[in-house]
């Protein structure tokens, strides 16, 4: 890191070229009373040893010393310096949509597989902050308390289907209800809930209940999986496959 202590002083440098204008000022003048005394050429060959160039080589020396002293004069510094930042941790839960919806292939390869690849990468990215894991459709589950455990929580992810839900539907706001609950009172990390849905909801208070929760401090993040369009969900029927 570079900077100046007293940056003020630089300002000093604008009598350098007053200076300078001033130095050829005086040899104009000097010149002019040299034509006036007589002829230049015979002046010239009475000094023979005076040199045209020696005073102006004195002078820009002159002036660079100045300069340097000023520069000096503001006190340049170099290093570096070392700060204590102080950092709030986050506490992350991810709330994954396992409802049947989630199968659709409107996206490929569908929905549950993108919503899991996102969420994984969510984990990689994390570094220091705890984080758990809740599935939900018909109701929501406590999947993976609070944890540092990054490996265990790419693996709930990765575990997660529809075949885990007792009951269909998307229950969002039961996911926002079970995160609160599951943060500490006491909690003054930030509290971050990631909902990855398809959005296919049911639940008329999941809207009211984010707007609650926002309030006691809980914040929200949605993913959208999926298409506006929407697509057929593979189910099996007689053994036979079919879509839905």
């Amino acid at each position: 890191m570079f900077r100046f202590e007293n940056i003020d002083h630089l300002y000093a440098l604008a009598l350098i070229p007053i200076l300078l204008a001033f130095y050829f000022f005086t040899r104009l003048l000097r010149k002019k009373k040299i034509n006036e005394f007589g002829n230049i050429e015979l002046v010239q060959q009475l000094m023979p040893e005076a040199s045209k160039w020696k005073h102006l080589i004195k002078y820009v020396f002159l002036m660079l010393g100045l300069s340097f002293l000023i520069i000096a004069w503001a006190n340049p510094q170099w290093g570096t310096k070392k700060e204590k930042v102080k950092r709030k941790s986050v506490d992350v839960f991810i709330a994954l949509d396992i409802s049947q919806s989630m199968m659709a292939e409107d996206i490929r390869p569908n929905r549950m597989e993108r919503a899991r690849r996102f969420a994984q990468q969510l984990v990689e990215e994390l570094k220091g902050e705890r984080i758990g894991t809740i599935i939900f459709a018909g109701n929501a589950y406590l999947q993976m308390p609070l944890t540092t455990d990054y490996a265990a929580a790419a693996l709930f992810i990765k575990s997660s289907n529809p075949k885990m839900a007792a009951s269909q539907g998307t229950a969002i706001s039961d996911a926002i209800d079970l995160a609160e609950r599951t943060f500490e009172e006491e909690n003054k990390n930030h509290k971050v809930l990631v909902i990855i849905s398809d959005g296919e909801n049911h639940d008329q208070e999941a809207l009211d209940r984010a707007k609650e929760a926002k309030e006691n401090g809980l914040l929200i993040f949605t993913v959208g999986v999926g298409t506006a369009e929407g697509g057929f969900i593979p189910t099996r029927i007689g053994g036979r496959a079919d879509y839905k």
